[in-house]
This record gives C-alpha cells, sequence and structure tokens, in this order.
C-alpha cells in the first residue's frame, strides 16, 4: 500500500510540473513584446532575397550593386564604366603614355579618346566619320568637361591663360601648333600626361602624340588652360 501511494504521489507531482510548464509557454507567447519579438524575426527572414541562389539582406544588395560601377563626370553627366572596362582602360593607356596604371584617374577622358582613337582627319569634319583638330577638341571639351569651346584654333588661343613653362602643363590643357607657312596658329590638340597629347592630325587621324616628336617640338607654338577651367579641378569627376 505504502508503495502504491508514493507511486500516486510522483504522478500527481509530475502531472502539476507539467501543467505549470505548459501556463508558462502560454504566458509567454501571449506577452505583447514577445509577440512582437516573433513578429520581427518573421519579417527580416520575409526580406531576404534570392539571386542566383546566393542569400543577401537589402542593404547587402545594394552596396553590391554600387560597387559594380565606377561613376565618372559630374553630378548631371554622370559616366558608368564597369570595373574591368576601368582596369583595360588604366593599362592601355598607362602603356602608351609611359606612366603608372594608378595615374590613369579620368575614366570620362580616356574612355572618350578610346571612341575617337584612329578617326580620320577631314577638315570641317566633326563626327567620326571624319574630324579636324579643333573640332575634336571643342567635342572633347564638351564630352568630357562640359565646357563649349570656340570651333577654330586660333579661336581656342584666344580663350587661354598661357602655360608658358611646359614643365606645368597638366592634363586638360591645350597645346597650339603652326604647321602652315608663317607662324600663325593653325593646329591644336589637348595635353594629357608625361609629354603626350592627343589630337586629330591630318595624316594619321585621332592620335597620341609627344611633344618630342621632332616634328611637334619644332613646330610647337604655345600651350594654355582654358580662363574658365583655371580654378577648378579638371579631373573630370
Amino acid at each position: 500500500m505504502i508503495i502504491v501511494a508514493k507511486e500516486l504521489y510522483v504522478l500527481c507531482l509530475a502531472a502539476v510540473v507539467c501543467g505549470l510548464m505548459g501556463c508558462s509557454a502560454a504566458r509567454y507567447a501571449s506577452h505583447p513584446s514577445h509577440r512582437q519579438s516573433a513578429q520581427k524575426l518573421a519579417s527580416s527572414s520575409s526580406s531576404l532575397q534570392f539571386i542566383d541562389d546566393i542569400r543577401l539582406y537589402p542593404e547587402q544588395k545594394a552596396s553590391t550593386a554600387a560597387s559594380a560601377t565606377h561613376q565618372v563626370g559630374d553630378e548631371d553627366h554622370s559616366t558608368y564604366v564597369s570595373p574591368m572596362a576601368a582596369a583595360r582602360l588604366q593599362e592601355k593607356y598607362a602603356r602608351l603614355l609611359q606612366v603608372s596604371p594608378a595615374m590613369i584617374t579620368n575614366l570620362a577622358l580616356y574612355q572618350f579618346i578610346d571612341e575617337w582613337l584612329g578617326t580620320p582627319y577631314r577638315y570641317g569634319g566633326d563626327d567620326q566619320q571624319g574630324i579636324d583638330c579643333s573640332a575634336f577638341v571643342q567635342r572633347l571639351y564638351d564630352a568630357v568637361y562640359h565646357i563649349q569651346l570656340d570651333r577654330t584654333a586660333l579661336g581656342l588661343y584666344r580663350m587661354i591663360d598661357l602655360v608658358r613653362n611646359q614643365a606645368h602643363l597638366r592634363e586638360g590643357d591645350l597645346v597650339f601648333f603652326h604647321t602652315g607657312r608663317g607662324k600663325h596658329i593653325n593646329h591644336v590638340g589637348v595635353y594629357l600626361q608625361n609629354r603626350f597629347f592627343v589630337q586629330a592630325s591630318t595624316s594619321n587621324g585621332v592620335i597620341i602624340s609627344s611633344l618630342d616628336e621632332p616634328y611637334w617640338n619644332k613646330h610647337y607654338a604655345a600651350a594654355g588652360r582654358i580662363k574658365e577651367t583655371a580654378e577648378q579641378d579638371m579631373a573630370g569627376r
């Protein structure tokens, strides 16, 4: 009899404990703050997005998209260059200009040059079917720096602040030549780096040349900076 009573006592005690645990769980689930926590957890789980079987939170997705491109140009005239295209431009023009790839920072400028390189020369032309020196400079400044320039080499010369020492030339400055009879200015290009400049030459079309080449050294006339940009950052960013 004593053994049976003990067994009944143990069974009753277990039933009481289970009942108490059930009540506690019910109270926990019904508490407002606990319901909010559960709702937040469910909401965060539903906000997950799947792209190519990769699970991303929204903020991670945004940062991934932002890192996929490089932005160049000003706020109203932005140009987006993919990392692969940016690396290609840097490698190509660093080699042509004999500088470090880290020096090729104005991607808008070099992308423009890359699109026009090899375009044939045509006197009076202003498109990729044929273009002359001043039209090329005019188009470059409009596309890269968003500045409207004069249409002729002499008109451009009248717009500049002279840079008398070639050692002080910087990317975006204009370089002028007298390639005909006499000393009047009739040719213009855009200075890049390391004494190289880009131009639309009569013999080779749009090409990158060096101020140290005998022909250009002989016919060099002057160089200068567009007055409106003399105090501005010409990095095209």
